[in-house]
């Protein structure tokens, strides 16, 4: 079991790449999100989500329901996407200062600054 120093995602970030999330795609329709960035997860998530719709229907399900479990399966994998994808941009971020990257953006030998404070 990995320690939590070694965390790629926090709970704090889950919540921010969320709110980010819903403030740009407010309908939930996020599969046209992950096709645009990932295809091979957009047409693996399509597959497993449409056994699984196809199973609650045969199984009798209420339309409405089964439709609103195909947006949160969407949803959650959007969320996990983007909040890794996040978490590796802050790790590459990170390795950067004492770069010539980060001579060139103040930005990033600034924000470690106020990381070593912070400890």
């Amino acid at each position: 079991m990995a320690s939590n120093r070694n965390k790629l995602i926090s709970k704090r970030r889950v919540i921010e790449v969320a709110r980010a999330l819903r403030a740009r795609n407010p309908e939930m329709q996020t599969l046209h999100e992950i096709r645009d960035l990932e295809p091979e997860l957009a047409r693996w998530a399509r597959v497993e989500i449409a056994q699984a719709t196809q199973t609650l229907r045969q199984e009798g399900a209420d339309e409405q329901v089964v439709d609103e479990l195909e947006k949160a399966g969407y949803w959650i994998v959007a969320l996990a996407m983007h909040a890794i994808r996040d978490g590796h941009f802050s790790l590459w971020r990170r390795s950067m200062t004492g770069t010539r990257l980060a001579a060139l953006d103040p930005d990033l030998s600034q924000s470690s600054r106020r990381r070593k404070k912070g400890k």
